[in-house]
């Protein structure tokens, strides 16, 4: 008998990830030699802490064929474990057997595309659940024997098991020894106890052809709940254009089949009667499907909402299609998705969509991971697109590109003028303040794929992890682009960029340092601040992240050369300085206003008819103006305040008087002060009354005394 394990807890928030491409997580094992070693191992679970967990999360007992090598990416290696885990035949967890198999290279890479994974042998009693939760108990036993593994999970009443045949798939990597253990993944934490572990003489065992069956995981629904979903448009044709009277229509999900195709010269039209009026609501479907499938070609989809499924707003896995001016929100995953129909060939992946003008937000899924604003991942063509869209609020990212080894690369993405903001955290909450686990602006691939995706004039601002992040993807191909107040804002570890027009050979060394905090970088700062005294004002870190975006967007390959320029340059410097905006400006920004309510309630109430002046300096675009407007209105009539707005920067001057903001700020707005919002324009900007930007002067002014 071996000695048990020793240990208590196992993960801790630590990450890794139980996945259909790769796998890494926190293992505690002991060696055995297959061909002289047989053994029984048994544990009892409990977790403890899954408030981290996702669908990547999982914990049982694992058996390996190797443990170590010399490669950061060594993640992938042939595997059978008994435990809980997300299967591959519903969309959620269960109790059973999951065997990775299909590796022969001990130094193997996730493009070498050999992995098969089998997540589908679930024990009879196994229900699918949305996620793993606190408190969870369960046993798991597993036992090597001369014939192959049986598994086992203890239920209230007795055992049940499962039988995998021969054991010999997991001498491939290392032919010598397997290895043993508890694993747990997916930042959950677990409680380990009663670990009995025998060992026993027996001999290694032939693992018959086809035990281990390929079976990547549907995403994002099965195809039998889309075979038979009504209703369709059955009666479209080339050339026919649908019109949807305004109204909320829950019948379930709406499902345009393959053969229900426009042409190229004929494309069906299904458009709204009225912008946003007509609103396709999933909240009635009875699983977990998308509000609306789009499976046929050469349509255009106009105006539309698309709200409350379970699964994705809109699906789209047909090609040629054209999606605008529609709006996707409160659903259970991506809200606009280009992914291809389950059980499609890589012919049959969805091409040339374009998807327009359309605004995604508040999409967030069970374990508030996975629900993205745009997507086109997984199992997409060439040629797909998204040209002016916005996506804030939602739970995981603004726009994901995402690729998996296991499945083959996607065709190349074009972006083009979008924004990420907000991304991490819903619309009624706050922004996380620690560790955010999600929230990039724009996800740019996976898994060490190469992929040329094309990102020009796009900006990712106050992203809870990353604006633009290239995913391990070495291929990306940003131009024009801008970040501001994310976690990080350009996560660019490998970059192949025409960010730069004219220093093209230095981009790499100075973009990937996104992020400056050594000692050269520091040494340049100090340059900075003896010609712009001014600049010791603000904290470093400001000042770096603001003067590496600038240095990017001019081309210059280093902080060096970008003070260079300034230093010798006086109408760079003047730039310099406009450009110099710090602190991010919001409607109703901090905890001030309660108290500023009481004290025009107590001071202005009786004020005699003289008017009170009243200076907002450094107004940047205009948000803390209006806000300070909208109390003082509620004491004093008009006529009696005269505001002033300064700020050195002439172009935030100009959106101050315009008072046109994203529709993402109007949650910033309390509802009494709404009828102050005078036009919606394109359900992706508000405007301020006239009334209140008539009120506000307007003049450039250095508050510093530059």
């Amino acid at each position: 008998m071996r000695e048990t394990w020793k240990i208590r807890t196992l993960g801790r928030h630590d990450g890794g990830k139980l996945a259909d491409s790769q796998d890494s997580f926190n293992f505690s094992y002991v060696e055995v030699d297959p061909g002289k070693e047989n053994f029984s191992i048994s544990v009892s679970f409990e977790v403890e802490d899954a408030s981290g967990s996702d669908y990547q999360s999982g914990y049982g007992i694992m058996v390996v064929d190797t443990v170590a090598s010399s490669s950061s990416l060594s993640r992938h290696r042939n595997s059978l474990m008994v435990g809980c885990f997300r299967s591959s035949i519903r969309y959620g967890y269960s109790y059973g057997v999951r065997i990775v198999g299909g590796y022969t290279d001990r130094e193997a890479m996730p493009q070498d595309g050999r992995r098969l994974l089998d997540a589908s042998r679930l024990f009879p009693s196994a229900i699918i659940k949305d996620r793993i939760n606190d408190g969870e108990r369960q046993v798991f036993s597993l036992e090597k024997t001369n014939e192959g593994f049986v598994a086992s999970m203890r239920t209230d009443s007795g055992e049940e098991t499962i039988f995998v045949p021969g054991c010999d798939f997991l001498l491939r990597q290392d032919r010598r020894a397997i290895y043993v253990g508890i694993a747990v993944a997916g930042n959950i934490k677990m409680n380990i106890s009663d670990v009995k572990f025998i060992t026993s003489p027996g001999k290694k065992s032939h693992t018959p052809k086809g035990t281990i069956k390929k079976q990547v995981s549907v995403y994002p629904f099965s195809r039998e709940l889309v075979d038979n979903l009504e209703p369709s448009f059955r009666d479209a044709a080339p050339g026919s254009e649908i019109i949807l009277p305004d109204g909320v229509y829950n019948a379930g999900t709406f499902y345009i089949r393959k053969h229900q195709s426009g042409t190229a010269g004929k494309p069906i039209i299904l458009r709204a009667e009225h912008l946003g009026k007509a609103i396709i609501d999933g909240g009635s479907s009875k699983d977990r499907l998308p509000a609306m499938i789009l499976q046929g070609s050469y349509w255009v989809l106009d105006g539309l909402v698309f709200r409350n499924a379970p699964s994705c707003g809109l699906l789209i896995c047909g090609s040629n299609n054209v999606i605008r001016n529609c709006e996707a929100s409160g659903n259970g995953d991506t809200g606009f998705l280009i992914c291809s129909f389950p059980g499609s060939s890589k012919k049959e992946w969805p091409a040339r969509n374009r998807v327009e003008s359309c605004v995604s937000h508040d999409n967030c899924d069970a374990v508030r991971r996975n629900a993205d604003g745009f997507g086109a991942k997984l199992s997409v063509g060439e040629g797909n697109g998204f040209f002016n869209c916005k996506a804030f609020h939602n739970i995981d990212d603004g726009f994901d590109l995402y690729t998996k080894s296991s499945i083959g690369k996607i065709g190349p993405v074009t972006l083009e003028g979008c924004v990420a903001e907000y991304n991490g955290w819903l619309s009624d909450e706050t922004r996380p303040s620690v560790d955010p686990k999600t929230g990039v602006g724009f996800k740019l691939g996976g898994e060490g794929q190469r992929v040329r995706h094309l990102v020009r004039g796009c900006v990712a601002n106050d992203n809870a992890l990353a604006g633009f992040d290239a995913n391990s993807n070495p291929g990306v191909s940003l131009s024009a682009c801008e970040a501001r107040g994310n976690g990080i804002d350009f996560r660019l570890k490998v970059v192949n960029s025409n960010w730069f027009q004219r220093l093209r050979r230095r981009v790499r060394l100075f973009v990937t340092r996104y992020t400056p905090h050594d000692k050269a970088d520091l040494a340049v700062l100090r340059q900075f601040e003896v010609i712009v005294p001014e600049l010791t004002c603000y904290s470093r870190q400001q000042v770096l992240s603001q003067l590496s975006r600038q240095a990017i967007n001019h081309g210059f390959g280093s902080l060096q050369d970008y003070y260079n320029e300034v230093a010798s340059n006086p109408e760079a410097l003047s730039q310099m300085r406009v450009n110099l905006t710090f602190l991010g400006s919001h409607f109703f920004r901090g905890d001030v206003w309660p108290k500023l309510g009481g004290i025009c309630r107590s001071s202005f109430r009786n004020t005699p008819g003289n008017k009170i002046r009243v200076w907002c300096a450094g107004c940047a675009n205009g948000k803390e103006v209006y806000s300070l407007l909208m109390v003082l209105l509620d004491f004093l009539p008009s006529d009696m305040i005269d505001l002033l707005a300064t700020d050195y920067n002439p172009e935030q001057l100009r959106k101050c008087q315009d008072g046109l903001y994203p529709i993402s700020t109007i949650k910033e707005i309390p509802t009494e002060y709404h009828h102050y919002l005078a036009t919606f324009e394109h359900q992706q900007q508000f405007r301020i009354s006239s009334d209140l930007r008539q009120m506000v002067q307007t003049k450039c002014h250095n508050l510093v005394g530059m």
